[in-house]
């Protein structure tokens, strides 16, 4: 593997003042996998202020845990001394690190062989813990005893299923088997952090991977009102949704979600709303996947008429996504939003009204024609609305002045 020139400039400023550094971390496993980092980070025996003292620009970006960041060329890259993590006392985060100037004892601290690896052009690959095999074998494997990284860190329970996602690898037995007992520390993990991770992994190739979140126990914590469809026979069907769905979030939360055991669709809503509270998803994602899954025993007819009146209510991206998920739920259905989509796109090539912003007359015009300013021009205003989506050529001050006269 090459390393950026950045990179190995960085590392070999380190060297040459008598300190050891290293790429590390998931640039290496993405740079044997053929795919281009993200970014790049930095692994040294160096102190941080040996680090600052080195580089012209720095930024404390993390002092306190041994992360300084440089600048070069414009880009930020963040070295971080070899270090030892303390006690955790929170599931999550060490209570203090300690330094070493041991590489061996900072890969080990980390959660899987294949983000444990560490390199730079003088000695090559360091490996110590089998995540080059690993990854050939695609396979997610703790380092070291999984009890004991999942105890250090729950979220990595999540982490692992979303790793699993994302390269579309299996995690191995020994490591699930610690995802099983360890499920419920998965609480003492913020919201914020668990949506996190649900979202890259419904974002990933394999979105139904989601599954071995149900099937390690993670689900019923964080999203307990969908464990018992994920043991019914149906599920299997929703997967094939999931895998088969545009690489939309809110279209995947909602096809996940619309399987809520409820008795009808107000009650699917309102266990939604609690769901989509307790994972704290911003108000866009919340309101959208909320109004997705109140429409999902809803069909909507191939009529002009109707997608007019369906878009001047849900307006044309909500419109887009009911029709994505709509195109995974069978033939018929995917065939229907198809033709949806093609209706759909001829209004709006047509210029058709389906707003009221839209029309050919306002409010300011009524009242200019004498109309009394209150519910009066608002009930105006909708019958002319009405009328325009019934029929779109009625879109013009002439023909709207003439009905308006009617309604006086």
């Amino acid at each position: 593997m090459r390393l950026p020139y950045d990179v190995n400039r960085i590392i070999e400023v380190l060297e040459q003042a008598g300190y050891e550094a290293y790429a590390v971390g998931g640039c290496v496993r993405d740079s044997l996998l053929n795919d281009e980092p993200k970014d790049y980070d930095i692994t040294t025996s160096a102190i941080p202020s040996e680090v600052k003292a080195l580089f012209r620009k720095t930024i404390d970006t993390g002092i306190e845990h041994g992360t300084v960041t440089v600048r070069m060329n414009g880009n930020s890259y963040e070295v971080t001394t070899y270090r030892i993590d303390g006690e955790y006392e929170d599931f999550r985060h060490p209570k203090e690190v300690k330094f070493t100037g041991s590489l061996e004892e900072d890969l080990l601290r980390r959660d899987f062989t294949i983000n444990a690896m560490a390199y730079n052009e003088k000695t090559g690959l360091v490996d110590l813990y089998g995540g080059e095999e690993d990854l050939k074998n695609h396979i997610i494997r703790c380092v070291g005893d999984p009890v004991k990284r999942f105890t250090e860190d729950a979220l990595r329970m999540l982490r692992a299923v979303r790793f699993a996602a994302k390269l579309s690898f299996t995690i191995e037995e020994e490591t699930f088997k610690a995802m099983e007992l360890l499920h419920n520390n998965l609480a003492h993990v913020s919201a914020e952090r668990i949506y996190v991770e649900l979202s890259k992994t419904l974002l990933s190739d394999n979105p139904e991977m989601v599954e071995d979140a149900y099937k390690a126990g993670l689900t019923s914590i964080f999203m307990p009102e969908l464990d018992v469809f994920f043991g019914s026979a149906d599920a299997g069907e929703l997967l094939i949704r999931l895998k088969h769905s545009k690489k939309d979030l809110k279209v995947r939360l909602a096809l996940l979600l619309e399987n809520v055991e409820a008795h009808d669709d107000e009650e699917a809503g309102a266990k939604v709303y609690v769901v989509l509270r307790r994972l704290k998803t911003d108000k866009n994602t919340f309101e959208t996947v909320k109004k997705l899954v109140a429409l999902r025993n809803y069909r909507l007819p191939n009529d002009r008429y109707e997608v007019r009146k369906f878009l001047s209510v849900y307006g044309r991206e909500l419109t887009e996504l009911y029709l994505k998920m709509l195109s995974v739920k069978g033939k018929a259905d995917e065939s229907l939003a198809a033709e949806l989509k093609k209706t759909m796109d001829s209004i709006h090539e047509a210029n058709e009204c389906v707003s009221l912003a839209d029309m050919a007359l306002s409010g300011r015009d009524l009242i200019e024609m004498g109309f009394e300013k209150g519910t009066g021009i608002g009930d105006a205003l909708n019958a002319l609305f009405t009328e325009v989506l019934k029929d779109p050529s009625l879109n013009n001050r002439d023909d709207l002045i003439r009905i308006a006269k009617e309604y006086r």
